[in-house]
């Protein structure tokens, strides 16, 4: 698990792997994150790349996977 990680979604498909993770800022806020890797990596071993390297996603988005999620999305 990632620091400050609230929830994650992992998928892969024939060594294709797409994760997209939420995670609390400083203040109490959050954001939420996509990456993806052509690597058997576990699911365990997805969640960090996907919030250090992979693509912001946008708020409609973010909370269209992440509804439970309530607070401030960090533009």
């Amino acid at each position: 698990m990632v620091k400050n990680e609230i929830a994650h979604h992992y998928w892969n498909c024939s060594d294709i792997a797409v994760v997209v993770v939420a995670v609390r800022g400083a203040v109490g806020d959050w954001a939420a994150y996509i990456g993806g890797s052509v690597s058997t990596w576990l699911e365990a071993d997805a969640v960090k790349p996907a919030v250090e390297h992979g693509c912001k996603l946008s708020e409609k988005i973010a909370r269209a996977f992440f509804p439970e999620v309530k607070g401030q999305y960090r533009l």
